[in-house]
């Protein structure tokens, strides 16, 4: 369950992509590797590896999450804060989105992530300016209680 909240919480990041300028949206469009070795897991374990994947226009974003070779979640959605549903994932029917000012990124936005109408993880996303690294911070409750700090580091692929 770790795995799949710490993967949830990756997707949610990048799902705000919609509403943004289409040079910004044009940055987060592609494919995510996580870096492990820059990326902390509270609590652990991480995932072995981890992809994001971004597509879409500039009326909605598709994004698709993998997860150790396995879907973990996939969702269409706009970013303007209202609900839109999750599929693929076993913790989470929903996600909200929301773009974020921020100095010196040239794309940064907030997602939530939900679980029957609850909101259950918050991610803060971060494309540094003139850099191909997305910087993902999640905070939140898992299933089972447990407090979750998750610092992940995606490279853009080429």
């Amino acid at each position: 369950m770790t795995k799949c909240l710490n993967s949830l919480s990756a997707t949610a990041v990048l799902l705000v992509i919609t509403w943004t300028p289409v040079a910004a949206q044009d940055v987060l469009i592609g494919s995510w590797k996580l870096d492990t070795g820059k990326s902390t897991f509270t609590p652990g374990p991480s995932p072995k590896t981890q992809t994001l994947t971004f597509g879409g226009d500039k009326q909605s974003v598709k994004l698709q999450l993998i997860e150790d070779r396995k879907v973990a979640a996939s969702s269409e959605f706009e970013f303007n804060g209202k609900t839109f549903p999750v599929k693929s994932s076993p913790l989470f029917n929903a996600l909200s989105a929301t773009a974020k000012k921020t100095p010196g990124a040239d794309f940064a936005f907030e997602v939530q992530w939900k679980s029957v109408g609850n909101v259950s993880l918050n991610c803060n996303a971060v494309v540094a300016q003139g850099s191909q690294l997305l910087t993902i911070v999640t905070t939140g409750t898992d299933a089972n209680g447990r407090t979750v700090n998750n610092y992940r580091v995606f490279q853009k692929q080429k």
